[in-house]
């Protein structure tokens, strides 16, 4: 499943390495990656002034489908942004997929993309509450066990206390038995 935190990061504009995810920087416009030096000039290039240029952690907080929908395609203005690519980092229109990226392994429409990231939060969610029940119905079994285990250390005790018991109302039955009878 090819998702937008999942690429490994480098920046579009002087193609160096970015060592840390917190210093990515991701402009909405140009769809591209940077770096904090080429944010800085990609800042103050007169034509790229008004670019929203945003962390790229807080790209996965915008709805992944209306962030790449809204955005119109920069080869093939007026198309949408329909499918987005792993491989490279980027979004692109349905005839940027067929002129570039049919062959690309981690090509796929947005919408499944946004589709599968929440369906994989349900499911950690089931995962994360299964997990806890399983926690919980081991502690219950742990407390039943060492219940049995004191119960069946305590029985021997217990019958010997019942035979006891036992025996001497049987000696004080037999006691009356013999009081009685000599009456």
């Amino acid at each position: 499943m090819a998702l937008l935190k999942s690429c490994s990061c480098f920046c579009s504009n002087c193609l160096g390495d970015i060592d840390s995810p917190s210093k990515i920087y991701f402009c909405l416009d140009c769809d591209s990656t940077m770096c904090n030096s080429c944010k800085t000039v990609h800042g103050k290039i007169t034509t790229l002034i008004g670019h929203s240029v945003i962390k790229y952690e807080e790209v996965n907080s915008f709805p992944t489908i209306s962030l790449m929908q809204a955005i119109k395609c920069y080869r093939h203005h007026g198309e949408k942004r329909e499918f987005y690519c792993s491989d490279h980092c980027s979004s692109f229109c349905f005839t940027c997929f067929l002129q570039d990226h049919r062959r690309c392994e981690h090509s796929e429409r947005i919408e499944k993309i946004a589709n599968d990231l929440n369906q994989s939060v349900r499911l950690e969610e089931i995962i994360n509450k299964t997990e806890k029940q399983q926690i919980s119905l081991k502690t219950m079994h742990d407390y039943k066990s060492s219940n049995l285990q004191a119960l069946k250390e305590e029985r021997p005790k217990l019958e010997a206390e019942m035979s006891a018991l036992i025996e001497k109302i049987i000696a004080m039955y037999y006691q009356l038995l013999m009081k009685r009878a000599t009456y």
